[in-house]
């Protein structure tokens, strides 16, 4: 049980941490800073109390989910810059056609991507927040993960490491397996 609570509790500092070093770096490489709310309802959900929001989710699943994407994101750096294509089709829906832009590690997903829509129940909250018009995306959108630009392309949860590919179908997660060699 001790191992447990020192276990979580560097998860938690590992949060703190990179939502300050995270200000630091963005406030001055971009032109809008924005800050990433599924990470603060992550740090939220990791203290003692009674969970606000969202009520969808047990605080330790939605701690282990952060935790698990907050790891992901060390991986972002391996991605070269450039552009990625998701391109597949969705069962109830049909084709969906992204494309989206990584510049320095952060994942750009472009006005224009084709999205599904997504299924009944829990929505995240990029995908609420998403302009889709006719399933059409009418503004970019910055993404914090390749699942996370992934899901708002697909409208479902999916593995985007193996659903981005380059012009050469490379996938995303060839870059990241080649860093670990």
């Amino acid at each position: 049980m001790h191992l447990q609570n020192c276990t979580n509790k560097t998860k938690h500092l590992k949060f703190i941490y990179y939502i300050i070093f995270k200000d630091l770096l963005n406030i001055s490489n971009t032109e809008l800073y924005a800050l990433n709310e599924d990470l603060v309802v992550s740090l939220l959900s990791s203290f003692e109390g009674t969970i606000i929001y969202p009520k969808e989710k047990t605080k330790e699943e939605i701690f282990d989910d952060s935790s698990k994407e907050l790891e992901s994101k060390s991986d972002l750096k391996f991605i070269p810059n450039g552009r990625y294509y998701l391109n597949r089709n969705v069962k109830g829906f049909g084709r969906v056609k992204g494309e989206a832009v990584v510049e320095d590690g952060i994942i750009k997903v472009l006005k224009g991507s084709k999205c599904a829509p997504t299924k009944d129940g829990y929505v995240p909250e990029i995908r609420k927040k998403a302009r889709i018009e006719n399933d059409i995306l009418i503004e970019d959108i910055i993404c914090s993960s390749p699942s996370t630009a992934g899901l708002l392309v697909i409208g479902r949860f999916n593995n985007g490491w193996t659903e981005w590919k380059d012009k050469n179908g490379k996938k995303l997660a060839v870059f990241r397996d080649e860093s670990n060699v």
